[in-house]
């Protein structure tokens, strides 16, 4: 039950701080506002995190014997 909490928790983190990048890294970069690159960044971070999970998944370490 614990490590299922932990893992919880580094989501959560790990999603923060994509979107304290957007927030605060992205501004910096002066991207013009059009609608296939706001359509990348409102995907990009859901896109990584199910790419992350699928390749958790079959990793041969998270599978119990």
């Amino acid at each position: 039950m614990g490590s299922q909490i932990f893992f919880i928790v580094k989501l959560f983190l790990l999603s923060g701080l994509i979107a304290g990048a957007i927030k605060y890294l992205l501004p910096l970069l002066n991207i013009p506002a059009t609608t296939p690159i706001a359509l990348g960044l409102v995907l990009t971070p859901p896109a990584l995190l199910a790419t992350l999970l699928a390749w958790r998944s079959q990793s041969p370490l998270s599978r119990p014997d």
